[in-house]
């Protein structure tokens, strides 16, 4: 439900924040998924699609804070209490956190990939892997389930684009003969 007191401004805003979060994410992934003849180039492109990417979800939560919850974090909590308890049949309200913590992450690791880009792309494979299993876990969930359709259908479409570049990804690479 939306407060009274929120303007047709502010939910505009703050559904398109999350929409253009959502083009950079998946505009991110599609980039790691095609070939590129410079490298540097792809790295530089992804860094600032990713990175922008987690601005827009900032300024979207800090939106959905000013316009939906007043700045309170009980509010917040208490609509996602709301939005589990319609959906899985029980409230909890913890998964705010859980929203915190993918800010968090993403605002992390964009600012990793800015600050310091040639270490971040040498890190541990399964720390990215984790970080961006989590990511997309919550992307996932927060557009198939706690959506409207228009999010839902523009996650669906997304990932299943998505799913299809990485099946033709793993299809290219497995036909590739090993270097001798």
């Amino acid at each position: 439900m939306i407060p009274l007191a929120l303007s047709t401004f502010g939910v505009q805003f703050t559904a398109w924040t999350i929409y253009i979060a959502v083009l950079l994410y998946f505009s991110a992934y599609f980039i790691q998924l095609c070939s590129f003849k410079d490298p540097l180039r792809k790295a530089h492109l992804y860094r600032w699609t990713w990175g922008l990417g987690a601005l827009a979800f900032l300024i979207h939560v800090l939106s959905a804070f000013h316009f939906y919850h007043n700045w309170s974090h009980e509010s917040a909590y208490q609509s996602t209490a709301k939005s589990t308890e319609e959906i899985l049949g029980t409230a909890f309200g913890e998964g705010v956190y859980f929203s915190y913590t993918f800010l968090g992450l993403w605002i992390l690791d964009a600012l990793w990939l800015f600050l310091e880009p040639k270490l971040s792309f040498k890190r541990p494979k399964f720390l990215t892997c984790i970080l961006h299993i989590y990511i997309t876990f919550i992307f996932f969930s927060g557009l198939i389930f706690f959506e409207g359709l228009r999010a839902r259908i523009i996650g669906g479409i997304g990932f299943t684009l998505l799913f299809l570049g990485f099946v033709m990804l793993r299809k290219r690479t497995s036909n590739t003969p090993p270097a001798l």
